[in-house]
C-alpha cells in the first residue's frame, strides 16, 4: 500500500510488485503529490533506470547526476502520464524509461557540444626569457632600473 491506497495487482497477481499496473497506481498517486508512492516507484524502478543512464552516459557519478533529473522531471510530469497510451501497451516503466533515456542523450550531446566549443589553436612557441637581452646590456638596464627605486625596495631584490 502507498499513501494509503492499495495497489492494483501485478501481471501475476501479486499486489505491490513492480508490474506496469502497480507502476501506473504510483505514477498516479504520484500526479497527486503522495510523496510515499513517489518514493516506492524510486525503490521500484531506480536500478533498471540507472542501468539505462549508465550505459549511455559511462560514468557512475554522470549517472547519478541524470537519475536525479530523471526523477525530478518525473514528479513534475506525472500527471501527463496517460496508461495505455505508448503503442506497445508497456506502461510505466516504458514511459520512465524514455524520460531517462532521453536525459541520458541530452547529458551526451552536452557534453559532446561543450567539447567542440572549445576553440582548438596550435601551441605557439614561447620565447626564451632571455632571448631579448644583449650580453652586458641587461646588468647595465638593471642596475638602472633598480636605481630609480626605494632605497628599501631595491635592497629587497638585490
Amino acid at each position: 500500500m502507498a499513501g494509503g491506497v492499495p495497489l492494483a495487482p501485478d501481471s501475476d497477481g501479486q499486489r505491490g510488485g513492480g508490474g506496469a499496473r502497480a507502476l501506473g497506481v504510483l505514477l498516479a498517486q504520484t500526479a497527486a503529490g503522495d510523496a510515499d508512492a513517489f518514493r516506492t516507484l524510486y525503490d521500484r524502478t531506480g536500478a533498471k533506470l540507472f542501468g539505462i543512464i549508465l550505459r549511455i552516459v559511462a560514468d557512475e557519478t554522470e549517472a547519478e547526476a541524470v537519475l536525479q533529473d530523471v526523477y525530478v522531471t518525473v514528479w513534475r510530469k506525472a500527471a501527463t502520464f496517460e496508461p495505455g497510451s505508448d503503442a506497445q501497451g508497456l506502461g510505466a516503466m516504458a514511459w520512465v524509461a524514455a524520460i531517462a533515456r532521453g536525459h541520458a542523450i541530452d547529458r551526451v550531446r552536452s557534453r559532446a557540444h561543450a567539447a567542440s566549443a572549445l576553440p582548438t589553436l596550435p601551441a605557439a612557441p614561447l620565447p626564451m626569457a632571455d632571448a631579448g637581452l644583449v650580453p652586458g646590456q641587461d646588468a647595465r638596464r638593471l642596475d638602472g632600473a633598480l636605481a630609480r627605486l626605494d632605497p628599501r625596495h631595491a635592497a629587497a631584490i638585490r
